[in-house]
């Protein structure tokens, strides 16, 4: 996920710099617990140098929302998308886009513009809101190729282990790591042991308690 490189100060359009607009209706899709029927969320459209073109609420139904956005220009360009949380102050870029064109309108209340907000997005909210559901939730959970995992942590764990386990309870992997609460992002380092395709087990000791997550290699 990109740092926060916007603050909330950044969060408004100065209409008067720019000569035309564009109008979009879109629909923001999540299958994120955390975001049904959230009210203080914002969509922010930025230039590459990170001036708001426009700010808009999301009204969300459910998983998905909507928003009617008018989004000031001056010429054809790539503009990017990112969500403010009003609850946390904090923003998320989407990876996705939108390009501008003068007096244009994108999508319709039948047929909008659509974008997602990933598990993964879904997932750094959630441990920005300090919310806690278990001892903590691993992101992703289908490892292969991959070089980190993130973890949200509900309370500080020093001197943690993390082991994880083939679906024989062999370990493939231990690692003493120091966590804190919220945030935290692990190393793996698994590229020299060539995984079999198949289950496996995260497990995570802390504080005198431990808890297991399965995670799939492909």
């Amino acid at each position: 996920i990109e740092e926060n490189i916007y603050t909330n100060e950044t969060w408004e359009v100065d209409n008067g710099n720019f000569a035309s607009n564009m109008t979009a209706i879109t629909k923001i899709n999540s299958d994120c617990e955390y975001l049904n029927d959230k009210q203080d969320l914002t969509l922010g459209v930025f230039d590459n140098s990170g001036l708001a073109r426009s700010v808009s609420p999301i009204k969300m139904y459910g998983e998905s929302g909507l928003s009617y956005a008018t989004i000031s220009g001056d010429v054809n360009e790539a503009l990017v998308i990112r969500i403010l949380d009003n609850s946390t102050m904090e923003t998320y870029a989407l990876n996705e886009g939108m390009e501008y064109a003068p007096n244009n309108h994108l999508g319709s209340l039948s047929s909008p513009i659509e974008l997602n907000i990933s598990e993964e997005v879904c997932f750094k909210m959630q441990a920005d809101a300090g919310i806690f559901t278990d001892l903590f939730k691993v992101y992703p959970t289908i490892i292969s190729d991959v070089q980190f995992l993130d973890v949200i942590c509900a309370e500080e764990a020093a001197k943690s282990k993390a082991v994880l386990y083939n679906v024989w309870g062999q370990k493939v992997w231990k690692s003493n790591i120091d966590l804190e609460q919220g945030f935290n992002r692990i190393e793996l380092k698994l590229n020299h042991l060539e995984l079999a395709s198949g289950i496996y087990h995260f497990v995570l000791e802390s504080n005198g308690t431990q808890q297991s997550v399965k995670l799939i290699s492909k």
